[in-house]
């Protein structure tokens, strides 16, 4: 199959998705079920595999510059979540792969997610940069929902060496 993209949006929540390589025409509910309607034939949504082949579902954050030109660090971040499997989280400055940093998040069962579930990363500052973006990933096709996420910047007030 080629590469394709569709996006759809729920009228209801406003919230775009995207698929990619899901070429579908039409989308429809029936007895519960999510029906795709396209040229290969009619699909029901639901199950971590396509076929065999783990599905990649991702959260990519808008780059943020936190109402500030200056260049800041990320010194800590918070996230609530609910996953069935691992998760990453990339966080990432300037849009730079040089920037990037990956931390592995633990499965959250559902339910599970209350002031005391949030996982507080803090090592040390990550990357110097204006913008910052975050991508919040599966692993082998697991489910997941994003509830919280709080990025806590150290501000500079000049650029910074190096």
């Amino acid at each position: 199959m080629s590469d394709s993209l569709t996006i759809c949006m729920n009228t209801t929540g406003k919230a775009p998705s995207q698929y990619i390589n899901v070429p579908f025409a039409s989308v429809a509910t029936f007895d519960g079920d999510l029906l795709y309607f396209g040229p290969t034939g009619i699909f029901v949504e639901g199950g971590a595999t396509d076929a065999g082949t783990a599905i990649s579902a991702w959260v990519d954050l808008p780059l943020h510059d936190f109402e500030s030109r200056a260049q800041k660090s990320i010194e800590a971040f918070d996230i609530g979540y609910e996953a069935s499997g691992t998760l990453s989280l990339t966080i990432t400055g300037d849009e730079t792969a040089a920037s990037a940093r990956t931390f592995s998040l633990a499965p959250v069962k559902t339910g599970q997610v209350q002031q005391d579930h949030i996982q507080t990363l803090k090592k040390h500052r990550y990357g110097k940069a204006r913008y910052w973006g975050v991508r919040v990933a599966n692993t082998a096709g697991c489910d997941f929902s994003l509830d919280y996420l709080a990025l806590a910047p150290v501000f500079y007030e000049r650029k910074p060496r190096g």
